[in-house]
């Protein structure tokens, strides 16, 4: 089975009443809110998202990783799920896979995604197509391999298993063959966007946002030109 093949799969998983259903807070709700803000945050610190005049979402979903962007206004949104992309409130939303995107090389500014590959059975040739596509900066978020909670997930749901295999080497190999400078590969954040509840954001707000267990791995990268 190719890896076309494995998103189809993934797809028709994530266009199914039963499943689609599990995202069950929407991008407005505190917690998201509160989640996506903070890793924008974060990644102001690494590289100035003020000066960016275009970015691309890749397997954006329902949206939460689009329209809390400082400017929402230069986003584009691609998923491959019709059913997610069309509750996604972006301006601009593009079904399409992320083993091809149809974009111009260089056309964004930006190009990043938030927790999709360890779906993909390919995820390098995605984050190939991925650096193809951007001009200058090039941002992953995917799960921490040794936060308890994504250990016990991925042990007891089967499309999850493959959180297992993400440290902080493999996330720096999807970049090491590619084009770029790698500013930082750090463990962050403590937010389950699905079960945190609202009343415990001002005690995560308070703890260190970089730590050893946080719930996924940030890659920071620029291309070097």
């Amino acid at each position: 089975m190719n890896g076309v093949e494995i998103e189809s799969i993934e797809k028709q998983y994530w266009d199914s009443t039963e499943h689609t259903g599990m995202q069950k807070r929407g991008a407005n709700h505190t917690v998201i809110e509160f989640y996506a803000k903070q890793r924008f945050d974060y990644i102001q610190t690494k590289i100035p998202l003020n000066s960016i005049q275009s970015c691309l979402d890749v397997g954006a979903g329902t949206g939460f990783s689009s329209i809390h962007f400082p400017n929402p206004e230069v986003i584009t949104s691609t998923d491959y799920s019709f059913r997610n992309l069309k509750m996604n409130h972006s301006k601009n939303r593009i079904q399409a896979s992320a083993y091809s995107l149809p974009f111009d090389s260089n056309s964004f500014d930006l190009v990043y995604g938030w927790e999709f590959l360890h779906h993909l059975d390919e995820p390098e040739k995605a984050v190939s197509e991925m650096s193809r596509v951007s001009k200058k900066y090039l941002i992953l978020f995917e799960p921490n391999s040794i936060n308890p909670a994504l250990i016990a997930l991925a042990t007891f749901r089967k499309e999850e298993r493959r959180i297992l295999q993400y440290d902080r080497k493999k996330m720096i190999r999807f970049v090491s063959s590619l084009n770029y400078d790698v500013i930082s590969c750090e463990s962050v954040g403590w937010i389950f966007t699905g079960v945190t509840p609202s009343f415990s954001l001002g005690l995560f707000g308070k703890l260190p946002f970089v730590h050893k267990f946080g719930v996924a791995w940030a890659l920071i990268c620029k291309k070097i030109t």
